[in-house]
């Protein structure tokens, strides 16, 4: 069973790592999106205790990108809770500065983005306890980087507290 749940992880991050290169195809927002998530995976990879310190710093900016998120939801019609994304629970979206919020962002990356935290939500249903964890951890990752997209602020903020735990980072 150890070695079923390490390839299903190494799927899993591989995946991420996709999703995040097809970030570098749209704008600077878009980019950026894609350094958040690349970075917050390749520590979950290297290092799982190390991406737990991460996490921990990432709290408070996530809840307060989360409240912004969680209004626009609403506003346009989502229901808190549900565990959906905007785009599988909202029909039809009429709203200009919504929809000028994604202009030049990968629509390849951001809808790979929201399928994936479909499917890690799921996986966190599994019986099996690790897999619950390592989904959450991939989730969170996957929701901090849709959630990025929302405030230039907010998501310079994220990257100057992952860029301590990479190098490459500037």
């Amino acid at each position: 069973m150890e070695g079923l749940f390490k390839e299903m992880e190494t799927k899993v991050l591989d995946s991420s790592l996709t999703i995040s290169d097809s970030f570098y195809e749209g704008n600077e927002v878009s980019q950026k999106m894609g350094r958040i998530l690349k970075t917050i995976i390749n520590v979950l990879r290297s290092n799982p205790n190390k991406y737990d310190k991460l996490r921990g710093e990432l709290e408070a900016p996530y809840e307060k990108m989360s409240r912004v998120h969680n209004k626009y939801y609403q506003k346009l019609g989502g229901k808190l809770g549900s565990g959906e994304y905007i785009a599988k629970d909202v029909e039809e979206i009429d709203d200009e500065e919504f929809m000028k919020t994604f202009d030049g962002v990968s629509a390849h990356a951001l809808t790979s983005l929201q399928i994936s935290i479909g499917g890690l939500n799921k996986l966190m249903e599994s019986p099996f306890p690790d897999s619950n964890k390592f989904a959450d951890r991939v989730r969170f990752a996957h929701w901090i980087t849709l959630l990025s997209v929302y405030n230039e602020n907010d998501r310079n903020n994220v990257i100057k507290i992952i860029s301590k735990y990479d190098v490459n980072m500037s």
